[in-house]
């Protein structure tokens, strides 16, 4: 006998690179993500983490909770590298190159 609910976590697929217009329909997991790399990709780091946090927090399967502790991970990563070097060391560039490292494992995610 499954458990559905494990079952149901076995067909998640999020996109690694959500659109930032809200895809009906969003739950609050989907405006996290989106929220979260919306922000990175303005540089906005301190934004981003809080919302992989959310995300951390919403995931039921333990598959989204990697994903967004992934996205943590590599914004406050990208986040460092830009304090250290500033903009010239493209920690945008950087976050997305480590969060498609850090996220290749898990089945759950897309790249759109």
């Amino acid at each position: 006998m499954g458990d559905s609910k494990q079952e149901s976590c076995l067909n998640v697929r999020r996109p690694l690179n959500p659109d930032s217009t809200p895809q009906p329909p969003e739950t609050s997991l989907d405006r996290y993500f989106r929220l979260a790399y919306d922000a990175e990709t303005e540089g906005n780091f301190d934004t981003a983490i809080a919302n992989y946090r959310n995300a951390v927090k919403a995931a039921t399967c333990a598959c989204d909770r990697s994903h967004a502790l992934a996205g943590e991970q590599a914004a406050r990563e990208a986040k460092a590298l830009f304090q250290k070097e500033g903009s010239a060391s493209k920690p945008t560039q950087f976050f997305w190159n480590r969060l498609q490292e850090l996220t290749n494992p898990l089945s759950c995610v897309i790249k759109q």
